[in-house]
């Protein structure tokens, strides 16, 4: 069954040394987005303290920031989802944690590439309930830290080397009744 996610973010930090994006998204811009998983799929992970969820059709990521849109590309989504239960954090504590990868997205223009849109969320374990499984309903975002946020990495289709990367953090988000991408 499709679920339907809209949220808004706030832009934290844009690293453009290029100017790929040419000025257009700044710290304090609003991030508006809806993304979509179908809690049906199934967990291909062979541990317990993960799920691991992938999805090639359907689902995805769509974001609008200034001028720009950040889209899973929906004729062929590379999209995948990661909910952890228990694993050690680096000081050795038990963290659950939901991370959303698009992979295969749209290019921003002519010529900037989307390499990745993702957004991970963490909280001490036992605190959010979802136990390895796909969250059945909204996020409860109070119960959870935004370290790495939601980011955006491209870069240039002509030089490898020159990279972008928007981190925001999202403030709010709400399922909708509608399964599909805008």
């Amino acid at each position: 069954m499709p679920l339907t996610f809209k949220f808004h973010a706030t832009v934290a930090e844009v690293n453009d040394p290029g100017g790929l994006l040419g000025g257009g998204i700044n710290a304090g811009n609003v991030v508006t987005g809806t993304f979509v998983f179908d809690t049906s799929a199934q967990n291909r992970a062979a541990v317990t303290t993960v799920g691991a969820y992938d999805f090639t059709s359907g689902v995805g990521i769509v974001t609008k920031v200034g001028s720009f849109t950040f889209r899973t590309d929906p004729a062929q989504p590379n999209f995948h989802i990661e909910v952890i239960n228990g694993a050690k954090d680096a000081a050795g504590q038990a963290m659950d944690g939901f991370v959303l990868h698009s992979y295969n997205n749209l290019a921003v223009n002519d010529s900037v590439k989307l390499n990745t849109i993702s957004w991970q969320l963490d909280a001490p374990h036992g605190t959010v309930g979802l136990n390895g499984k796909l969250p059945p309903n909204a996020f409860n975002l109070s119960a959870w830290t935004s370290n790495f946020g939601l980011t955006f990495e491209g870069g240039d289709l002509s030089d490898p080397g020159t990279l972008f990367l928007v981190r925001s953090h999202v403030t709010d988000i709400v399922q909708v009744p509608n399964g599909t991408l805008p």
